[in-house]
């Protein structure tokens, strides 16, 4: 094997997810050292959705915040001098007055596992955060794969010509119609497992309520 085939592949580390704006998707991410934006449209594989919704569960757990329905807005990926952090944004509306939204943060948590070196479990106090900081180790993964291409995105093959197109377009669409549909049933599925509810409103927002004791109660 030559040299150039034995190089390491671009390494590219997350540094940030946001979720809405001008577009639905926007990934901060660096590659080779050169700082680089995406944003798109492109929806996640469904084991990203469940990466999100597992860290806005625990994250409501950890806090132990009851009373509230949460989504993503952002997730960033920081280095402090006392090592790798994240910061966690969520938007946040009270279940007793629904015309209250609220942008709520936990700011730079510390993502080592806090560890007993004789048991080998979690060091009593640090079991919520253990487990956060294990989703979100899920997440950080999962943005860099979205990042790097790997999502819902279908894309017209450069060998089609314009009779083939036009039929393909719709095919595409009825397509796009099955994949959101099946995304929207595991998003749904995956929140109610973990003792949430799933509501659309009618401006198609949807609301993820994790309000349940068995959800929000560790």
């Amino acid at each position: 094997m030559s040299d150039e085939m034995q190089m390491e592949q671009p390494k590219t580390k997350v540094t940030k997810l946001k979720i809405g704006g001008q577009w639905d998707w926007n990934v901060s991410f660096v590659q080779t050292f050169q700082e680089q934006t995406l944003k798109t449209n492109d929806q996640p594989r469904d084991s990203m959705t469940r990466a999100i919704a597992n860290v806005v569960s625990l994250a409501l757990q950890y806090v132990n915040i009851p009373g509230v329905t949460a989504l993503l807005n952002s997730i960033a990926f920081s280095s402090t001098e006392k090592g790798e952090c994240f910061t966690l944004t969520l938007d946040v509306k009270s279940r007793e007055n629904q015309y209250v939204y609220l942008t709520w943060g936990l700011s730079k948590i510390d993502r080592r596992q806090i560890i007993d070196d004789e048991t080998f479990e979690d060091v009593e106090g640090f079991e919520g955060r253990n487990r956060l900081n294990d989703a979100v180790d899920v997440l950080e993964e999962e943005i860099r794969k979205y990042a790097l291409g790997d999502r819902l995105q279908q894309q017209l093959k450069i060998e089609d010509t314009p009779e083939t197109a036009d039929k393909k377009q719709q095919d595409l669409f009825s397509s796009s119609i099955d994949l959101a549909q099946r995304a929207g049933e595991t998003f749904r599925k995956t929140i109610e497992e973990m003792g949430g509810s799933v509501s659309v409103n009618d401006q198609d927002v949807i609301n993820v309520d994790f309000t349940k004791e068995s959800a929000t109660v560790r």
